[in-house]
């Protein structure tokens, strides 16, 4: 009674997976795994896998031992492993692998049949995002700002892949496919990166813009408006430093002039009388010619 409810069980499920393709996802390059849910009590006399023809016959091949597959195709040699449980793995994925595949699975005296629908995906490359800026024209309730829009793009995604933004707030704005985002950006908006992130059934990727590439031209985010007021600062202070050096360094040099050069002094007057008798003492010593001087010896002549 239990062997007969779960062969009952069995056939309602093949029957179910029969009638609703189970869909699967790969990677290229990568690998695929076809499961069966075949469970041990069932006595499996093989199972036959098709997909745009015949590609390979698996059997049991006694306890304890794996299935033996039997490849029908060169395309599909040496890529296919059978698990005990009759699961069949492809590996080495390609896009001409993508399709519908069956497998028929005979049991007893029943076939059962579980179909697949396999779609083959590429893995994504890092998104690219285009930066676009407008300028609109301000109103007496408005100081001016500018919409900033970004597309985001990947090379080789196909039609199942979507986009997302990070962060998103009241000044931004997402467009139906989440490819483009538009901002409300204006002059003094604190700065902020932006992230596309770009998935697929299989994988994702993100690229994120950096805060000073999201502005208008000839208008400056905060950042950038900080920036130059921290420039004008230093190249003041600059300037006023090189100033304030030139004028000690002329300082400095009028104090060594001053310290190096000699005072003058004013020729001191001499007494008329000493001024006299060196005028006497410095007169020739003999007018005739003789050897000896004229000395005088009056008294008249002295004083």
């Amino acid at each position: 009674m239990i062997h007969l409810l779960l062969w009952l069980q069995a056939l309602l499920h093949l029957q179910t997976s029969a009638a609703a393709p189970q869909e699967l996802n790969g990677a290229i390059g990568g690998s695929v795994t076809f499961p069966l849910d075949i469970q041990a009590v069932w006595q499996v006399k093989s199972v036959f896998w098709t997909s745009k023809g015949a590609i390979a016959t698996v059997i049991p091949e006694g306890p304890g031992n794996p299935p033996q597959i039997i490849a029908y195709t060169q395309q599909y040699k040496g890529r296919l492993i059978v698990a005990a449980n009759y699961d069949l793995t492809i590996g080495n994925l390609s896009l001409e692998d993508a399709g519908t595949y069956r497998a028929d699975v005979s049991i007893a005296q029943t076939t059962n049949t579980t179909q697949f629908s396999l779609r083959i995906w590429d893995l994504l490359t890092e998104p690219s995002v285009m930066v676009n800026s407008m300028m609109v024209n301000s109103t007496a309730s408005d100081n001016g700002h500018c919409n900033v829009t970004l597309t985001c793009s990947v090379a080789r995604g196909g039609d199942n892949v979507t986009f997302s933004w990070m962060p998103l707030g009241p000044e931004t704005s997402v467009s139906p496919y989440d490819y483009v985002l538009s901002i409300a950006w204006r002059p003094g908006d604190p700065p902020q990166d932006y992230t596309c992130t770009a998935t697929n059934p299989i994988s994702n990727s993100s690229h994120t813009i950096p805060a000073d590439r999201i502005h208008c031209p000839g208008m400056m985010n905060a950042s950038e408006l900080s920036r130059t007021t921290v420039r004008a600062v230093v190249l003041v202070l600059v300037v006023v430093s090189i100033i304030l050096v030139g004028v000690l360094v002329i300082w400095w040099q009028m104090k060594q002039r001053q310290r190096t050069t000699p005072i003058s002094e004013p020729p001191v007057e001499r007494d008329p009388s000493e001024r006299q008798c060196r005028n006497l003492l410095d007169r020739p010593a003999n007018p005739e010619g003789g050897d000896h001087p004229r000395i005088p010896l009056t008294y008249e002549n002295i004083i």
